[in-house]
């Protein structure tokens, strides 16, 4: 997962990012859904999903990764891609969260294929039942 350089971001546009995110996060819960249940039904209608949590060690106090969608960055950044894509953004408690977000439903799913059916198994392992 590729972390997001903020430096050169204004107050506005992280402040913006914030709010998308958090009222991602706000909709789920208001509707009651299951936040993993919510991810797997919504990532394949998605082009860029990102997201956001805290850090004490990072330079503003949290980091913004790359779930799903770096390479059509990529090609839009190149101007081979044109800019109007779907996004989401949404709030993790941490990196870990984030980067088994990226492995069960974004861009790792490729580079770590097996990754799925690993979890699972230590989910079962711990008691915990997944479909």
């Amino acid at each position: 997962m590729r972390i997001t350089d903020t430096t050169n971001w204004t107050v506005a546009e992280l402040q913006e990012f914030a709010e998308d995110a958090n009222r991602t996060v706000d909709e789920v819960a208001a509707r009651g859904e299951d936040w993993d249940a919510f991810i797997r039904r919504v990532a394949p209608d998605y082009d860029l999903i990102q997201a956001i949590w805290r850090d004490p060690k990072a330079p503003r106090g949290f980091n913004i990764g790359i779930i799903k969608g770096e390479g059509k960055l990529m090609l839009i950044a190149q101007g081979k891609k044109s800019m109007n894509i779907r996004k989401l953004r949404f709030r993790l408690p941490n990196q870990d969260c984030a980067e088994a977000t990226w492995v069960l439903y974004g861009d790792g799913r490729s580079q770590v294929p097996e990754a799925g059916h690993l979890l699972s198994m230590h989910l079962n392992n711990m008691g915990v039942t997944t479909p």
